[in-house]
């Protein structure tokens, strides 16, 4: 017989789609809590059972993972590739509770500066509805779309996929990919789980509007560091890959070309901070305006007056008897 413990750290890197959970405890244990997914089934039915998937891995488990090894052993007499939990229920739900502890606190050092949105306490919020297309099963507000020219240049992976939603359900019941949508556009899922526990069931919602995140720091280090010097050092090339990782993509800047390097942080700023509020404001403060809105540049005030500043504010040019600069 092959190895027969399974630790509950193991279960967690296992891919979902290679394994099947069995729960060999009673009904009033059960009742106490569950693994998702899994399958209830008394030691005694597991050898003839129909329930069992024998081109999966069969874990199985009991309260404290020691009534689940003869079962497992049993099972793997019988040819099937079967593994006792180790520890138990009591173990999975162990690190169940540390994972989501650890992913709150990742999260919440993520953001340093965000307004918490609550719709118990009626503090101003992300509007539920408004992320969610008008063909949705539960119709939204549509007020917010995602630029499909923007999305097919967006690198693919995970970032990708937990910022877009290029299909949907729909109230008749059928599936939509956002080419043949009502409106024709894909929608931002970044903040559709904002959403009272059902996806777009409120125009309110509870969740982050982030600020400033701690990835917000690493880029305007990179970015500032190159400009400052004209060099790339090794810091900035790794908060560069560092947020790259994360995203899930699958070909890392590696350039130490100052020239190139300021474009590719550029475009991940870009990609990262996708519908957080930073776009215009970074085409302004680097004066790309022209480069990447130039539908819009001729007739802007930039344009006519030759620069990209902001107005002076009039209490400072009374006070100082400046002059402001042109265009206001």
């Amino acid at each position: 017989m092959g190895e027969i413990q399974l630790s509950v750290q193991e279960l967690f890197a296992m891919p979902e789609n290679s394994y099947q959970l069995v729960d060999i405890r009673d009904e009033r244990a059960r009742s106490y809590g569950v693994i998702p997914g899994s399958v209830a089934l008394s030691a005694e039915e597991l050898p003839e059972s129909q329930e069992i998937d024998k081109n999966k891995t069969v874990v199985i488990y009991c309260q404290k993972g020691e009534m689940s090894v003869p079962a497992a052993e049993a099972l793997q007499e019988a040819g099937v590739d079967a593994k006792s939990l180790d520890g138990g229920y009591l173990a999975w739900l162990m690190e169940a509770m540390k994972q989501k502890e650890e992913a709150k606190k990742e999260e919440a050092n993520e953001h340093l500066f965000a307004i918490h949105n609550s719709v118990a306490n009626k503090v101003a919020s992300q509007y539920g509805k408004s992320f969610y297309p008008r063909d949705y099963v539960k119709a939204g507000w549509a007020d917010y779309y995602a630029n499909p020219d923007y999305m097919a240049t967006y690198p693919e992976g995970a970032r990708k996929e937990f910022n877009y939603m290029t299909e949907w359900p729909t109230a008749t019941g059928t599936t939509v990919k956002w080419q043949d949508s009502q409106d024709g556009y894909p929608c931002i899922a970044k903040y559709q789980d904002y959403n009272q526990g059902v996806a777009g069931n409120s125009a309110q919602s509870n969740g982050i509007t982030p600020i400033y995140r701690y990835a917000d720091v690493l880029l305007r280090y990179a970015e500032a560091s190159n400009l400052a010097t004209g060099n790339v050092n090794a810091t900035a090339l790794k908060c560069l890959q560092d947020i790259q990782t994360r995203a899930g993509v699958s070909t890392l800047t590696t350039t130490t070309n100052s020239e190139e390097f300021d474009k590719a942080v550029f475009a991940e700023r870009g990609y990262e901070f996708l519908a957080e509020y930073k776009r215009w404001f970074d085409l302004v403060r680097r004066e790309k305006v022209s480069e990447f809105k130039s539908k819009y540049y001729p007739s802007s005030l930039m344009k006519a007056n030759s620069h990209y500043y902001f107005p002076i504010p009039s209490t400072q040019i009374k006070l100082a008897g400046w002059t402001n600069n042109a265009g206001y």
